[in-house]
This record gives C-alpha cells, sequence and structure tokens, in this order.
C-alpha cells in the first residue's frame, strides 16, 4: 500500500469553502498526493452528505468520525444510512458496548458496503480527571 493511502488528513473545517482552500494546495491528479481525509462532526453537520460525494469526486477516501453511539438498533440504523454514502472507513464510539458495535456492523453487511468499521475507545482531549 502506498504511503499516502495510509495517512488520513484531518479536514477540521467548519465550511466547504475552507476545505475548497485546503485542497487547492494539492494537485490530486498527482499519485502522490492527498488520498485519505477525515470529515468530522463540526463539517458533517454544516454541510451534510453533499460533502462527502464533493470529496469522493475528487477522488478521496473518506473517513467518516462521527463516534455513532446510541442503542443497538438505532446505531445499526445511522450507519446502514451512512454505509450509502460510500464511505471508506466509519467509527462508533465502542462505551455504546459490544451489542452496539455488532449492529454497526450487521449494517454494513446488510448495506453490501466495503466501508471498515473502527471503534474509538477513548477520547484524546479526556484524562482520568474526568
Amino acid at each position: 500500500m502506498e504511503i499516502n493511502n495510509q495517512i488520513i488528513v484531518a479536514l477540521d473545517f467548519s465550511s466547504k469553502a475552507e476545505v475548497e482552500s485546503f485542497l487547492s494546495k494539492f494537485d490530486l491528479n498527482q499519485k502522490d498526493s492527498l488520498r485519505f481525509v477525515k470529515l468530522g462532526m463540526e463539517l458533517y453537520y454544516a454541510e451534510g452528505p453533499s460533502m462527502i460525494e464533493f470529496l469522493k469526486n475528487k477522488g478521496l477516501k473518506v473517513f467518516l468520525d462521527l463516534k455513532v453511539h446510541d442503542i443497538p438498533n438505532t446505531a445499526y440504523g445511522a450507519i446502514k444510512s451512512l454505509a450509502k454514502y460510500g464511505v471508506d472507513i466509519v467509527n462508533v464510539h465502542a462505551s455504546g458496548g459490544i451489542e452496539m458495535m455488532k449492529r454497526a456492523k450487521d449494517a454494513l453487511v446488510d448495506a453490501n458496503s466495503q466501508a471498515k468499521l473502527i471503534a474509538v475507545t477513548q477520547l484524546t482531549s479526556t484524562d482520568q480527571r474526568t
């Protein structure tokens, strides 16, 4: 696997305009250019699913970092809905429990998605005092 497919660049912006400005610094037609990006909550909630389509149309792989966390059936529905956008990685928060994580995986299978499912176990902003 090429190194540019292993590095995921966080698009921690609040608007599509900011993303467009950032991406303009890259020649996405070059083989060794940026290939994988993370789309987090702030940008996804601001721009919606069209942001995924925009990034995919640029030839980028997308890690949708929403940390889905709910009861198992709701997590299943959320992941199944997100799978239709063709993301490459989606995540859940592991504190939702094993059953929720299993249902999230089932949702990807049922949606015939090739996306990888990962679980966040600890947020970087938390420490032992919280």
